[in-house]
């Protein structure tokens, strides 16, 4: 079999997925569990899949393909760490699958920024974490890059069938998470400018594919109405903020996603996203450009910059529009983490704008330049025994094994501080911890417990100070506090 630079390229870019998929994995099995997790536990293991369809339990969060699906594993394999993580460990094929047809519509096998290319999307720890996590947010991730990869291919091919797989996979993204709404909308809307402007080539097709198309919807929409109607009517938006876009979204998302790196020009995060924010206009102005002075606009509907840029313009549109108009609370960096694969989709298509008609010496230096930057960045930030949005939760391990270690063959009852509690409880339980006995969640302090250790946050130290010192600290926050003799 001939090497060639196409062979090559899958190849690597194969094992670059490969080896994240390894990542994700290692964090799924081995960091203790979260205390978001375990509520998203325990509500699906005490809940039938009808009350998780229909929302009957408002405190249920708005994750819902996850929950049925997490039901499902448990049901096959009992509760577990890794069962109740699988199905987003397994949504990780769909995440790859997606990266691998955006990386070959954008620049083909043959080009030499293939694995830059798949780094630069694949770089971000803090994305990768939810891929890890009993959370809908991963699933969200890897149904948006998959339905963008689609997208792109109708554009490309004009291939009727990609408008559906398009729309399916975009509403089960929003399935995965409601805040995916914007991305729903924006994406019917990408859609049915595609088929506008491609009529004459779908002609004939064009009834039976929207029949189509408005079915799916109106089937999702149903789907949803009930769970949509208890979101609004219970205010389940109250922990979001209203600062502003720019604020709330844009910002927390980037400093989330740079997690502290040191690489070169990711230091800061507000100057990185002000170079968000001008990357996005600069596509927008050559859209704009091409589309008033192009005498040849099929060409340019066809290039991936077009369909990258309108998408992720009219999903910040809708976004803004219902922030701003209808005054619904901006999203957090937590949940506008579907941001990440829309943005790097342009960056992406942006980065193919030049025709690369440069000697093979220089192509392959900025490839490589660009792969270097990008592997330093990823090992200076991505964390092997914490997730950094659920970081308090890393060191329940280590304060259980600390205290196996000097019980002396007796029982020991501890407090914790409310964070901590459900971490400790799922532990305890399933992983049948039955001489450490748990109090009560509780989001006091309580002080005169007769517990003989409390785990607490630094902060609060000094509330217990007079009953309890300080036997064990963490870099994450938490202080094992021993009972004063």
């Amino acid at each position: 079999m001939k090497l060639t630079i196409s062979r090559i390229n899958k190849g690597l870019l194969f094992f670059v997925l490969l080896g994240t998929f390894f990542l994700i994995l290692y964090k799924a099995l081995f960091i203790p569990i979260t205390h978001d997790e375990v509520a998203t536990l325990y509500l699906v293991r005490d809940s039938s899949f009808s009350d998780i369809l229909f929302y009957t339990d408002p405190d249920q969060n708005n994750h819902i393909l996850n929950s049925l699906l997490t039901k499902i594993s448990i049901q096959i394999f009992d509760i577990h760490l890794w069962s109740i993580r699988l199905p987003n460990l397994l949504f990780f094929s769909f995440f790859s699958i997606g990266v691998w047809r955006i990386v070959k519509g954008i620049f083909g096998f043959k080009s030499y920024f293939v694995v830059a290319a798949g780094l630069i999307f694949v770089a971000n720890p803090y994305m990768l974490d939810f891929l890890s996590l009993c959370r809908g947010y991963g699933m969200s991730i890897a149904l948006t890059t998959l339905s963008i990869s689609f997208l792109l291919s109708f554009y490309k091919t004009k291939n009727i069938k990609y408008t559906h797989l398009t729309l399916i996979t975009a509403c089960l993204a929003s399935y995965a998470n409601f805040s995916l709404v914007y991305f729903l909308a924006a994406t019917i809307f990408i859609l049915a400018l595609g088929v506008f402007l491609n009529k004459n080539e779908l002609e004939g097709k064009i009834l039976k594919n929207t029949t189509i198309l408005i079915f799916t919807f109106l089937a999702y929409a149903a789907l949803v109405a009930i769970p949509l109607k208890v979101i609004l009517t219970t205010n389940q938006m109250i922990y979001w903020e209203s600062d502003g876009f720019l604020e709330n979204t844009l910002f927390p998302l980037v400093e989330n996603s740079l997690s502290g790196s040191k690489t070169l020009f990711l230091q800061e995060y507000y100057a990185v996203g002000v170079g968000v924010i001008i990357i996005i206009v600069l596509g927008t102005l050559y859209i704009l450009r091409r589309v008033f002075n192009s005498e040849n606009r099929k060409l340019l509907i066809q290039k991936p910059i077009f369909v990258s840029t309108t998408l992720l313009i009219a999903t910040i549109a809708i976004n803004l529009f219902h922030c701003y108009v209808l005054g619904a609370p901006f999203l957090n960096g937590r949940i506008a983490i579907f941001y990440h694969p829309l943005f790097m989709f342009m960056l992406l298509s942006i980065i193919n704008l030049p025709s690369w008609n440069y000697s093979h010496n220089i192509k392959l230096t900025l490839s490589i330049i660009t792969i270097t930057l990008t592997s330093i960045h990823f090992s200076q930030t991505w964390k092997k025994d914490v997730f950094r949005e659920w970081y308090y939760d890393a060191t329940t391990y280590e304060v259980i094994a600390y205290l196996d270690a000097i019980r002396e063959g007796k029982t020991i009852t501890i407090d914790t501080h409310w964070l901590f509690n459900p971490a400790f409880r799922f532990h305890i339980e399933y992983d049948n911890i039955n001489w450490l006995k748990l109090k009560y969640y509780n989001k006091e302090i309580l002080p005169n417990t007769n517990s003989d250790y409390y785990y607490i946050m630094w902060d609060e130290e000094y509330k217990i100070e007079s009953n309890f010192k300080s036997v064990l600290r963490f870099q994450t926050g938490g202080t094992l506090m021993s009972r004063i003799q």
